[in-house]
């Protein structure tokens, strides 16, 4: 019998292809470390990326910017327990948003606010396009857009399209003398029956009080209405929103994005009224989303190619310069310090509060939301949020003549 099965085969008698015992164990020593340095090397990886944020959070800006609005945004709410507030950012070509909030509403950067005053720099937007369109021209007289039967005040005769835009028509703010119906929604029964009457009778200031105006801002927008004669919200969602893609933008909140639309707060943190508009719509009628707003944002910081260019650039050209520093584009405040240049206004109704702003020379810009409606007494907090939050030098006037540090 045999015993060539039973036997371990010499030295030169083993097939050459087999490792031996001691090469076998060589080789599983040798994977062993290589899986022991492959993990020991991922786990430095983690630490390393734990350690420094910053660098694992590619899309976002700089992290000492994140910790700057997580600071200044605990402050804002910790005054306003039920808010919900949304702050969308642009730096260095990479988007950035995100919500906070102390009550049951949870945001994000779809949610729908109010812009309030701060919808201007789309009326900007309709009329620059307008003008492009042969329709109107900046200098028009208003009156010269508006039905001449009811329109026979002749101090109105020097008013422009073009001051209107800036701030510097001599306009009051507001309605002389107008008690609305229902305070929580003042302007929904402001018909243009009653804004002809008031034109007719209103009386101009000097330029040098003369600043932003509700009815100054309205009455452009109606005479933009007459001179397309189409209505204000079809100018916007046609003309401007639908190219810009700014899908989340209008007057009228669609059953689509109703879910969407945030409810809004009193300056006591109670629910309050969404305004709605008649005439006056162009004034402060928009409602809108951080993300939408950040699209806009997106074309004004670079116009060249994108649609609409020609219009986004007059938009933002100056059309008036300022005694100071401060200039005005269609709307947009224009304040520049040291290496900075800002285009920027605010706005609110009365459940909700908007900020908005970019610097063209930096590629920088900030949107802030929030369903609290304290800016009707006259707490500029947000945009005191947006001047903080890149550093702001010195001292900027508001449009309230309030002067912020």
């Amino acid at each position: 019998m045999s015993s060539s099965t039973d036997a371990a085969k010499s030295p030169s008698s083993r097939d050459p292809g087999v490792p031996t015992q001691d090469q076998q164990r060589s080789r599983q020593l040798i994977a062993l470390g290589a899986v022991f340095t492959l993990i020991a090397g991922g786990l430095a990886l983690a630490v390393y990326f734990w350690l420094n944020p910053a660098i694992e959070e590619k899309s976002g800006p700089p992290q000492s910017f994140n910790a700057k609005i997580d600071e200044l945004a605990a402050m804002y709410l910790d005054r306003r327990p039920n808010a919900s507030l949304v702050v969308g950012a642009l730096r260095d070509g990479q988007r950035w948003v995100k919500a906070y909030h102390r009550g049951d509403d949870a945001p994000d950067g779809d949610t729908i606010f109010e812009m309030g005053s701060a919808s201007r720099v789309l009326l900007g937007l309709v009329l620059a396009d307008a003008v492009q369109r042969g329709e109107v021209d900046y200098d028009d007289n208003l009156i010269s857009h508006l039905p001449s039967s009811v329109v026979g005040n002749h101090t109105l005769e020097n008013v422009t399209l073009r001051k209107l835009a800036t701030g510097t028509s001599g306009f009051p703010n507001k309605p002389k003398g107008y008690k609305p119906l229902n305070e929580q929604n003042p302007y929904a029964e402001y018909t243009a029956k009653q804004l002809y009457d008031d034109l007719n009778k209103t009386e101009l200031r000097p330029i040098s009080q003369s600043f932003r105006s509700f009815i100054g801002a309205g009455s452009l927008g109606h005479a933009l209405e007459h001179a397309s004669e189409l209505s204000y919200e079809q100018m916007l969602v046609e003309r401007i929103c639908k190219p810009l893609k700014l899908d989340s933008t209008s007057i009228t909140v669609s059953d689509e994005n109703a879910s969407r639309f945030i409810r809004g707060l009193d300056n006591d943190g109670l629910d309050a009224t969404r305004w709605d508009f008649d005439v006056l719509v162009a004034a402060g009628g928009v409602r809108s989303s951080v993300n939408d707003m950040l699209t806009l944002l997106e074309t004004q910081l670079n116009p060249i190619g994108a649609p609409l260019e020609n219009v986004v650039i007059d938009s933002q050209t100056v059309h008036h310069k300022g005694d100071l520093e401060d200039h005005v584009a269609l709307f947009w405040t224009i304040t520049e310090g040291q290496d900075r240049l800002l285009y920027w206004h605010g706005g609110g109704t009365g459940g909700y509060t908007c900020a908005i702003a970019f610097d063209p020379r930096n590629k920088w810009a900030i949107v802030l939301m929030s369903n609290y409606g304290d800016r009707l007494v006259s707490d500029v907090s947000l945009e005191g949020f947006m001047f903080q939050s890149m550093d702001w030098p010195g001292t900027v006037e508001l449009e309230d003549g309030s002067a912020l540090d």
